[in-house]
């Protein structure tokens, strides 16, 4: 199932509009980490982070 960024994500009868998926992987720090998540957690309805081996 491809989807672009733009479209709503829906799961069940819920829609979307914005998410923030990532891996624990990508961050040098928690700290890095930490501030990208707050910095757009205003506008963020599902945030998702999968933590790395």
């Amino acid at each position: 199932m491809a989807f672009h960024l733009s479209e709503p994500l829906t799961i069940g009868n819920r829609e979307f509009s914005s998410r923030l998926l990532i891996g624990t992987d990508n961050f040098s720090s928690k700290e890095w980490m930490k501030a990208v998540i707050f910095k757009e957690g205003d506008s963020l309805e599902i945030v998702k982070i999968v933590a790395g081996g």
